[in-house]
C-alpha cells in the first residue's frame, strides 16, 4: 500500500528551515527516522538502522527493562494519507534508549547527513555488552592507525570515525561517560565505519 506523507510545521519553522526536518516520529511502538541517506526504525528491544548502501546495523537490548524516552517535541507533525487509512505521530529531536544494557544508555540524534548516536555510561557501567550486528557487509575491520571502524559492502565503504570518551559530572557528583559514534551512509571505494569501545557519540558515513 502507498503512502503520502505531510510534513505540517509551524510558521516559525517554515521561516527558519526551508527543507523538511529529518526527526524522530513518534509510533504508538517505536521511533521512526526517514533522512536521505539513512533510516531507523528503533524498539524497546531492537534499534535497526538501514544505510543508502543497503547495509542493515542492528542493536539488540539484552536488559529486560529497556525503555524508550523522546527527547524534545518538534513544532512539527507528520502525516500519513492513503486511499482508506490516515495517521499523524508528533516528531522529536532525539531517542533515548534507557538501559539498553546495563547502566547503559543509548541516544539517537537526528542527523540529517548521517546516522549518530551516544553511548552513554553510568558510573562503574561498562561498554562490554555493548554490541553491534552489521547485515550486507563484505568486510568489517578497525584501522590500526585511527582506530576507525571500516565498513565495506557492495565496493563501497563507510567509516565510523574513532572518538574520545566525554566525562561529565551530575549533580549526584558521579562522573558519567558519554561516546559519541557516526555512521556514514555512502562514500567511494574506501571509506569506513567503525565501532569502538572508547568513543562518546558515534556517526557512520557511507
Amino acid at each position: 500500500m502507498r503512502y503520502l506523507r505531510i510534513v505540517f510545521l509551524t510558521t516559525t519553522t517554515l521561516l527558519a528551515s526551508p527543507c523538511l526536518p529529518t526527526a524522530y516520529e513518534a509510533h504508538p511502538n517505536d521511533f521512526t527516522i526517514r533522512a536521505p541517506n539513512y533510516s531507523a526504525i528503533i524498539t524497546p528491544s531492537e534499534a535497526q538502522i538501514r544505510l543508502s548502501n543497503d547495509t542493515t546495523i542492528r542493536f539488540h537490548a539484552i536488559h529486560s527493562v529497556a525503555q524508550l524516552q523522546p527527547g524534545p517535541a518538534l513544532p512539527a507533525r507528520v502525516n500519513y494519507i492513503s486511499r482508506s487509512t490516515s495517521a499523524t505521530y508528533q516528531l522529536h529531536s532525539n531517542v533515548r534508549w534507557h538501559t539498553t544494557y546495563p547502566g547503559v544508555d543509548l541516544i539517537f540524534r537526528d542527523n540529517p547527513d548521517h546516522f549518530e548516536y551516544d553511548v552513554e555510561l553510568a558510573p562503574g557501567a561498562s561498554l562490554a555488552p555493548v554490541a553491534l550486528a552489521f547485515d550486507g557487509v563484505d568486510n568489517i575491520r578497525i584501522d590500526q592507525r585511527t582506530g576507525d571502524l571500516i565498513l565495506t559492502a557492495a565496493g563501497r565503504e563507510s567509516v565510523s570515525p574513532n572518538q574520545s570518551p566525554i566525562n561529565s559530572t551530575a549533580a549526584s557528583e558521579h562522573p558519567s561517560t558519554s561516546l559519541t559514534s557516526s555512521i556514514p551512509t555512502a562514500t567511494s571505494a574506501s571509506a569506513p565505519p567503525r565501532t569502538t569501545t572508547n568513543s562518546p557519540s558515534s556517526s557512520i558515513r557511507s
